[in-house]
């Protein structure tokens, strides 16, 4: 079996992780991070997301070495390539009219003309007859073009694209499947972005993304001031506890109202800044359910357990099955 490239970029590092073998034999052969200046990747639906080509590409090269595997699988901020759950009683089965029916569903939401999305899906059932629900990844073309030309020009090219919570949510869907047709929130926490998809028997049913409390707000896009080699850039703040809950709250509040989904019983909580164990506990004071970490996937795969927490969403794109 050839060797599986991931690499994920955030608004704070890229990273790369080569997986290899297949079955038990899997192990990661390698992994490399670099920190990335403040400003140089600023996330965003709507405009190219890096802001130097030049530095971004030196660094990107450096984490994938010289001669990478022709194809990477590529994770990218949940504020780049947004998630959306659509309810219908009937979808396309493809072609044309399908790119038509979810464009036609999402122009509302679109932050740029709806003829510049590139859109994919998967189809499940919802538990209501003749109901199905579309899970949707939204980008702006010119978005994933910039991405998909540094890529092709580090000697790679992007065989598959996906946020980061779409990764991390498939470690928790698992977990979720068994524990009947309850619903169960997941919540990803990335440098800037939270994203929380609701979901119910295993079938994500709602999804929204938001500025994460405490991280910035969308600055301008401004020139990096320093060299990386100077070491890791300014850290993202701590999330604000309490701002985070009445969000959460406010959320389950809308899915309730809009596709009838009772509040949750239980939230997993993931993603670069969801390792906290304090964290959880201020969500689970405040929701009033039990909140819990997600478990590390590194136990997955021989090699992988010196990997820090943020490689968490890189070493499950290598690890999916596309």
């Amino acid at each position: 079996m050839r060797d599986v490239l991931a690499i994920e970029v955030t608004a704070d590092a890229v990273r790369a992780l080569l997986l290899g073998g297949i079955g038990p034999g899997r192990a990661v052969r390698a992994y490399a991070e670099r920190p990335l200046p403040p400003g140089l990747v600023v996330p965003s639906s709507s405009h190219p997301n890096v802001q130097d080509e030049g530095v971004f590409a030196r660094l990107l090269g450096e984490v994938v070495g010289p001669r990478p595997p022709r194809r990477a699988r590529l994770v990218l901020p949940d504020r780049s390539v947004r998630l959306h759950v659509l309810n219908a009683d009937a979808i396309p089965p493809g072609g044309p009219d399908l790119r038509q029916f979810l464009v036609w569903r999402l122009q509302d939401t679109l932050p740029f003309e709806p003829r510049e999305a590139r859109v994919a899906y998967v189809p499940a059932p919802n538990g209501a007859p003749n109901r199905q629900v579309a899970i949707t990844l939204v980008a702006r073309e010119q978005v994933l073009a910039q991405y998909e030309r540094l890529l092709g020009e580090a000697g790679t090219g992007a065989a598959h694209v996906a946020p980061a919570a779409c990764h991390l949510y498939n470690l928790a869907e698992q977990d979720f499947e068994a524990a009947g047709n309850t619903v169960h929130a997941f919540l990803a926490l990335g440098p800037e972005s939270a994203a929380l998809i609701l979901s119910q028997g295993g079938i994500p049913e709602y999804a929204r993304t938001f500025l994460r409390p405490g991280a910035e707000p969308e600055p301008p896009p401004p020139m990096p001031q320093r060299d990386p080699a100077d070491g890791p850039g300014a850290r993202p703040r701590p999330t604000r506890h309490k701002d985070l809950v009445a969000e959460l709250l406010r959320s389950f509040e809308h899915a309730e109202e809009g596709v009838g989904l009772t509040a949750p019983v239980r939230l997993l909580l993931g993603g670069e800044l969801g390792q906290d164990p304090a964290l959880a506990a201020a969500l689970h004071e405040g929701l009033g359910i039990p909140c819990a970490i997600l478990p590390s996937p590194a136990r997955r795969v021989r090699h992988a357990e010196p990997l820090p927490p943020s490689a968490h969403a890189v070493l499950l794109a290598a690890l999916a099955r596309i």
